[in-house]
């Protein structure tokens, strides 16, 4: 499932990269560093100008991506609503903005939210298996008489180095905060 969605999101930089969203912000951040080598609107509202429909090169491209790497929700959201738009160098930021806006009033637009937060609450059960693991050990080698906790205080840099590289930085943990009673 996280890989449908890391590909979606990279599905949708690339439409913004396709479409050209990345030109002014390089162009603004250029005219600020060097004012000289500025650009008429004029010209470069000419040239950029384009409809994004099916005589549009990027806009099928975009299409063509999504269709082979995103749920047909996400392809029938795109085209509902880039379809028809006209895309000019000031108004690019505006049409992303909107889209998100767009994406987050459909079903699907929280599911993105509601599996990072999955992720993280994962991450976080696990964080805390790896730390009651630590500690859990730790009690069974005091109390199977392995190591005491006095025995363990001048040599506990050593052997937390040594459960960190075996079972990670929070068992190590778990296992130090035994040991000096935290």
């Amino acid at each position: 499932m996280s890989s449908t969605k890391l590909k979606m999101i990279a599905g949708l930089f690339s439409v913004i990269t396709i479409t050209g969203s990345v030109m002014p912000t390089v162009t603004t951040f250029a005219a600020e560093k060097s004012p000289m080598a500025t650009i008429s609107a004029q010209t470069n509202s000419e040239e950029k100008t384009y409809v994004l429909n099916e005589n549009n090169e990027n806009y099928q491209k975009a299409i063509e991506y999504l269709e082979n790497n995103a749920s047909s929700a996400t392809v029938k959201y795109f085209k509902e609503y880039f379809y028809g738009k006209t895309v000019t160098p000031d108004n690019q930021d505006q049409l992303m903005d909107g889209y998100l806006e767009f994406l987050s009033t459909k079903p699907q637009g929280k599911v993105a939210l509601e599996t990072i937060l999955a992720i993280v609450a994962s991450a976080i059960a696990i964080i805390q298996g790896m730390y009651s693991a630590g500690r859990y050990a730790a009690k069974q080698c005091v109390s199977r008489g392995i190591l005491t906790k006095k025995s363990y205080k001048p040599n506990g840099g050593w052997i937390m180095a040594g459960i960190t590289v075996s079972f990670g930085l929070p068992a190590a943990l778990g296992f130090d905060d035994y040991m000096y009673d935290r």
